[in-house]
């Protein structure tokens, strides 16, 4: 059976977020599977992850995991729908640098944010 786990995502260089807050704009969430896995960016409540700037998970080993979803809201502004990546089972992947912009509900202008993802290591799942 698939299980979701949480990731710790550490700020980096979150305007007024330190690293340790644990009110963060955005959770990441990991599934395992016998490919790889599906990493799941959600915002917090109040928070809409920009679209226009899709996040991207830059491993330690130089690849970019996009991320992508399958809904954006009527202006195609923000998504509609948790964004979605898939990486494979190496190690590294699961090291680097998460980019996302996200806006305040209410706000018109999003910010650019900045997390480490650190010291996660995937594993297959057992069959």
């Amino acid at each position: 059976m698939r299980r979701w786990r949480w990731v710790l995502v550490a700020a980096i260089a979150v305007g007024g977020c330190r690293p340790g807050d644990a009110d963060l704009p955005v959770r990441l969430l990991v599934r395992e599977d016998a490919a790889g896995a599906t990493l799941r960016l959600i915002p917090r409540h109040g928070v809409k992850i920009n679209a226009r700037l899709a996040p991207v998970l830059v491993a330690e080993n130089g690849r970019l995991s996009r991320f992508t979803a399958g809904e954006l809201t009527p202006d195609s502004a923000y998504f509609a729908t948790p964004p979605t990546a898939r990486i494979d089972h190496s190690p590294q992947m699961m090291r680097g640098m998460l980019r996302v912009s996200v806006c305040n509900d209410g706000e018109q202008v999003c910010r650019a944010l900045a997390f480490a993802v650190a010291g996660e290591r995937l594993t297959p799942a057992a069959p």
